[in-house]
């Protein structure tokens, strides 16, 4: 679980929580799919559970400090920016988002599928693999009139 983390609001200078959204987000996943017994959830069941826009958040500027620097930058080779990362990012849950939705993803540019596919290998080098094994957009893209 994500620790509470107070900050004092620049603006009002009351204290408030600055993850409170993301360890909501958190707890409904797991109540969601804890087990009738009350038993612990497994951890697999509950990252399915969580949505893609949850996991684009982790990267969001605002997050920076209480989730990147502690915990999610060591997931990524040194050096990595993680602007880069959340661009990459939010642009796969935007393509995404045009699949589920029925929209002409044809009309993007084969230096986005490129960097969609190397967001995909930072992650997980055999997942870029099999997709690029199982993707025909290269050659859809390449013989469009």
């Amino acid at each position: 679980m994500f620790p509470v983390q107070l900050r004092r609001d620049a603006r009002t200078g009351n204290r408030r929580e600055t993850n409170a959204i993301t360890r909501r987000k958190v707890e409904e996943a797991v109540a969601k799919v804890r087990p009738v017994s009350g038993a612990a959830p497994l951890p697999g069941k509950v990252v399915a559970e969580l949505t893609f826009g949850f996991w684009t958040y982790l990267i969001s500027d605002r997050l920076e400090k209480q989730v990147w620097v502690p915990y999610l930058h060591g997931a990524y080779p040194a050096g990595t920016n993680r602007h880069d990362i959340r661009d990459a990012l939010e642009e796969l849950r935007s393509f995404r988002n045009r699949v589920a939705h029925h929209e002409n993803i044809l009309t993007g540019s084969e230096s986005r599928r490129r960097r969609l596919i190397d967001q995909v290998r930072r992650l997980s080098a055999p997942a870029a693999t099999d997709l690029q094994s199982r993707s025909d957009i290269a050659g859809l893209l390449q013989a469009r009139p």
